[in-house]
């Protein structure tokens, strides 16, 4: 059964704060494709918000525009979009491969990634690639809007840095340049419909030969309590020749920031046994889109 519920259909960012405010002594929540918030009000329907307020009939909500060297989305745009767009798919691949990997078709038509990114899951699948490419979250607040790195959007399990009626209203990213290559890669038990068991994300900068590694950023999903950047696989790769034990090595360096647990997907032991395989897969495939040939 689900627990009844107030809902409401602000027509702007201003009108659903107030409402927000306004219902400040009830749990309320912000819900726009509602894959998160809907399950959870069956799964869980005492813990429940008892207010919701809809994102959906706010003008110009939606919307990928890259300008003046960075990618803008907006948070109500749904991960569909973000498979559909061409300047996603072919500059900012990282983030492409995470949306075509998310759930099922049915699913991405609506759900958002504002949803993704505020459950603050640690399998949210674009926050991963959002942290390599060193996004920005650009929040709502009472009195106008700021901007805080997404490395420090997540602050523990289901919880981020959104205060009171706060609202996360967009994700910029630098655009990369073209000796950057970016990629996403996850595991889990099926090929569609699937939580990732885990995921990396890494954003490669190549020498000119395409041998050695410039720059990299590489980053973990579902292997500690929030999203997280490796600074020791980073620290350890960047500056060396991509050989096939450096890039094992790589993996193996990334195992020892994260810290995976058991769940009722899987055990802590089996993701220690897969992050450094994803870790390798994740390197070769920004390799290849590189032109480097993996033998």
């Amino acid at each position: 059964m689900l627990r009844e519920f107030e809902y409401y259909r602000p027509t702007s960012i201003e009108e659903a704060m107030e409402i927000k405010r306004d219902h400040s002594n009830h749990p309320a929540h912000y819900i726009a494709g509602g894959t998160d918030v809907l399950v959870n009000l069956r799964q869980n329907p005492d813990a429940s918000p008892s207010v919701l307020i809809s994102l959906k009939n706010i003008p110009d909500a939606t919307g990928i525009r890259l300008e003046n060297g960075s990618l803008r989305i907006s948070t109500f745009t749904t991960i569909r979009q973000l498979e559909k767009s061409d300047v996603v798919k072919e500059r900012f691949t990282a983030l492409h491969d995470a949306a075509s990997q998310l759930g099922s078709v049915q699913v991405r038509n609506v759900a958002t990634l504002g949803g993704n990114l505020c459950s603050s899951l640690p399998s949210a699948d674009t926050a991963a690639p959002l942290l390599v490419m060193e996004a920005e979250a650009v929040i709502a607040t009472r009195s106008s809007s700021k901007k805080v790195p997404l490395a420090e959007f997540f602050t523990g399990p289901g919880k981020n840095v959104l205060e009171d009626e706060e609202l996360l209203l967009a994700v910029e990213i630098p655009e990369p340049s073209d000796d950057v290559y970016t990629s996403y890669v996850k595991h889990g038990r099926r090929r569609a419909m699937e939580i990732a068991l885990a995921g990396a994300a890494v954003k490669l900068k190549l020498d000119q030969k395409k041998s050695t590694c410039e720059d990299i950023k590489l980053a973990l999903s579902t292997s500690a309590p929030t999203p997280l950047i490796s600074l020791r696989a980073q620290e350890y790769l960047i500056g060396k020749e991509l050989t096939p034990a450096n890039i094992e090595q790589a993996g193996l360096e990334a195992l020892k920031d994260a810290s995976p647990r058991d769940s009722y997907r899987t055990t802590a032991e089996y993701r220690r046994l897969v992050i450094p395989v994803l870790v390798k897969k994740a390197i070769m495939k920004a390799m290849q889109r590189g032109g480097v040939k993996n033998e």
